[in-house]
């Protein structure tokens, strides 16, 4: 055996941690039912091993869609780096997975950089003999006012997106007044689809008035009308819903998955890479959903750049063909990336061999804090 051989059948072990918070602003606030966003509260880690080998992760927190606030992201993250120093990458991994179960987001850039030092993984696994390819990504509509809402449709068709989503759950009906609009839009353009996402934002009487309003020839699904836990609103609304369910939310892990089926209130479920905590529990909750007859939509739209990059590649390992939602490094006002991402014919390029590292100016420009371990 040679000695290359040798250094390759040994245990990689992580030298060194980085961790930043930071501010990424965005180029026009984000509303949800929620909450609004001006900037994404963004955690990078980055792991290197004895070997020089090195790989990032990203977490973006989402106060309102999970319990995990910024600051106890970046507590367990400083916590848990000096764990991690000296440890074989399988055994950090096997550390830190099971506090996903509690702290998903915390958990997720860690994991993903450390399994993103696995041979094999993420473009190389994903694309196999090709260079580059798309991934669909869906067009967001969140105006209030028809004029800007019709804007917005047609600036997102011309950019080749053929899923358009439309944020609702703000008042049931502005919201009705709002669908209707944009589905006439719609009917003008061949092969355009709307998806509808309320956030959590409805009681059953106001989600029992609004999907009244939707026509299933445009609509291809209405999202999360009701709370996290509220699964009976879900049970009482589905047989009513001219227009498939998709619950996102309420999806916290496999036996969530598992009461959807069971219950036959959603026929889509919807995923994220940091909700997941990594790359293999997010491949693991896509099987049992397909296993299940239940069809899958992926992304995060509070993401940057590499959490966006990570869910892409995710979707081609897993054949998702649904339009993405990794839409999040659109909304930021300057890219991260020393290569930024490349968005074309209305989805995400993925490219072999693309290297997911922050330009050191933006990174200090938009860093709040940061920490090294070693």
């Amino acid at each position: 055996m040679t000695a290359a051989q040798q250094r390759a059948e040994q245990p990689m072990v992580v030298a060194s941690l980085e961790a930043y918070r930071l501010n990424q602003p965005l180029s026009e606030p984000y509303h949800l039912a929620f909450g609004s966003f001006d900037a994404f509260d963004t955690f990078l880690v980055q792991v290197e091993t004895e070997n020089g080998a090195s790989a990032w992760g990203e977490t973006t927190a989402c106060p309102g869609y999970v319990p995990e606030t910024g600051d106890e992201i970046w507590a367990f993250l400083c916590h848990q780096a000096a764990e991690l120093i000296g440890s074989p990458v399988e055994k950090g991994l096997h550390t830190l997975l099971p506090f996903a179960q509690d702290e998903p987001f915390a958990v997720t850039p860690m994991a993903t950089a450390l399994e993103g030092l696995r041979p094999g993984q993420w473009s190389r696994l994903a694309l196999k003999e090709r260079t580059s390819t798309v991934v669909p990504l869906v067009g967001i509509l969140s105006a209030a006012d028809e004029r800007k809402l019709e804007a917005g449709f047609r600036a997102q068709v011309e950019k080749g997106h053929a899923t358009v989503k439309l944020k609702v759950g703000f008042d049931v009906e502005s919201d009705c007044r709002r669908v209707l609009f944009v589905q006439k839009l719609a009917r003008q353009v061949q092969g355009v689809r709307i998806r509808v996402d309320a956030n959590q934002g409805y009681s059953l009487a106001d989600a029992s008035r609004f999907v009244q309003t939707l026509d299933p020839e445009v609509v291809e699904l209405f999202e999360q009308p009701f709370g996290i836990g509220d699964w009976e609103s879900q049970v009482a609304l589905a047989p009513h819903c001219p227009v498939p369910l998709m619950l996102d939310e309420s999806i916290l892990g496999p036996e969530d998955v598992k009461k959807a089926a069971a219950l036959g209130c959603a026929s889509y479920v919807k995923f994220k890479l940091m909700k997941a905590g990594s790359r293999a529990s997010l491949a693991e909750l896509i099987a049992l959903a397909g296993s299940l007859g239940l069809k899958v939509v992926l992304g995060n739209g509070v993401a940057g750049e590499i959490g966006c990059y990570h869910e892409a590649i995710a979707a081609l390992e897993a054949g998702v063909e649904t339009a993405g939602e990794m839409n999040g490094f659109l909304k930021v006002r300057r890219p991260l990336l020393a290569e930024p991402l490349a968005a074309r014919q209305g989805g995400i390029e993925v490219t072999m061999g693309l290297q997911q590292m922050p330009s050191p100016a933006r990174l200090a420009e938009m860093s709040v804090d940061q920490r090294r371990w070693c």
